[in-house]
């Protein structure tokens, strides 16, 4: 088997059947053997009945995980896959048909050891008015340009892969991140990445691999993004320290965060004045999580002194 095909589903019945009927137009070649895995995710809602209308079209197989969580669910697929090389999807997008072709390609081209590929957003209405290159993380989506290059970028979740054989060295995914539910901030995947660098691995960007990526309207709201970042922020918290575990810290909030907040706080009323509203909606966001994630940890240090105090 070349290929496996990876989707973490949790109740999307209706945009998966999109993503699965996008999944029908792909351009195999001929002799590439792949399959399709869609982990159910304690779904509630007709996501097991879409799967097996596709049984007949796809090479697909349906896999239940009982315990929230993506990163559960990811690790569960690598644990049912067969491939050579994995490669993972989200149930809200629509695949290019030459997304496998391109992506395994450029795998065997640089003998790489992860892939990673553009992502366009894919808008229910008018594009956001704030969207922008300096916002598109913002929604998942990536842009690097159209050359294929070996770099130290990292991609989403939504559009990458690895080979199977080098998972016990950047897996497992960290149960404590990633969407749990309807709820959850992500980290799993950027941290896949962030182990491959650090073992000095090849990635490689292959901008011809691409996926579209559905954006609902409310996801164009500065409400939204809010509210996202403040259920997320102890996620964040966990990411941060595990990514900077020896840098000096202020109150519990490492040094170079309040640099960046002071950075963002100029930018912020830059933008505000020059009417760039990609900038303003960066910045606002930015300090908000530095303010949200300074008043996380002080809490938790206050926790931990009582509890601490009472023994």
């Amino acid at each position: 088997m070349n290929c496996s095909v990876v989707i973490c589903t949790f109740n999307r019945a209706e945009l998966l059947n999109k993503t699965l009927f996008s999944l029908l137009r792909l351009h195999v070649p001929q002799g590439l053997l792949w399959e399709l895995i869609v982990v159910n995710n304690r779904c509630t809602d007709e996501t097991s009945t879409i799967i097996s209308e596709f049984r007949d079209r796809l090479p697909i197989r349906e896999i239940l995980e009982d315990r929230s969580g993506k990163s559960y669910a990811a690790n569960r697929g690598v644990e049912e896959s067969m491939g050579e090389l994995i490669l993972w999807t989200d149930d809200d997008v629509e695949v290019d048909p030459n997304w496998l072709k391109n992506m395994y390609s450029a795998y065997r081209r640089h003998h790489a050891e992860m892939v990673f590929g553009k992502v366009l957003p894919l808008w229910e209405g008018e594009p956001a008015a704030w969207y922008s290159a300096k916002t598109a993380a913002l929604l998942a989506c990536l842009d690097l340009g159209d050359e294929e290059t070996v770099t130290t970028e990292s991609g989403f979740g939504v559009n990458y892969a690895f080979p199977r054989a080098i998972f016990d060295k950047i897996g497992p995914f960290d149960v404590n991140l990633g969407p749990q539910g309807a709820d959850g901030f992500g980290g799993e995947d950027t941290t896949i990445f962030r182990r491959a660098h650090e073992l000095g691995m090849r990635v490689v960007y292959c901008p011809h691999a691409i996926i579209n990526h559905w954006v609902p309207i409310e996801r164009c709201t500065k409400r939204y993004h809010r509210s996202r970042v403040s259920r997320s922020i102890g996620q964040f918290s966990q990411v941060m320290n595990a990514q900077y575990p020896n840098s000096r810290k202020l109150m519990a909030v490492p040094l170079f965060l309040y640099r960046k907040a002071f950075g963002q706080l100029i930018d912020l009323f830059i933008g505000s004045l020059l009417l760039r509203k990609d900038q303003v909606m960066y910045s606002e966001l930015k300090l908000l999580r530095f303010v949200s994630l300074w008043i996380y940890e002080r809490k938790k240090c206050s926790r931990f002194s009582r509890d601490f105090d009472s023994r």
